[in-house]
């Protein structure tokens, strides 16, 4: 990861929320922002458990 050669301290990222993304998105196949948020927030979350993982 190039980050992290960069660097002796620890990488740290900004990721957008659900409502974020929501905001900046055209949402043509959910019935609401409800589920549209919850399918975000899974799949942020296994993105940022990967992120974890990879140190």
């Amino acid at each position: 990861m190039v980050a992290r050669a960069a660097t002796d301290r620890p990488v740290k990222i900004t990721l957008p929320g659900p409502m974020t993304i929501i905001d900046s998105t055209a949402n043509t196949f959910y019935d609401n922002n409800r589920e549209l948020a919850a399918d975000l927030a899974a799949a942020l979350n296994a993105q940022i458990l990967e992120l974890v993982a990879a140190g």
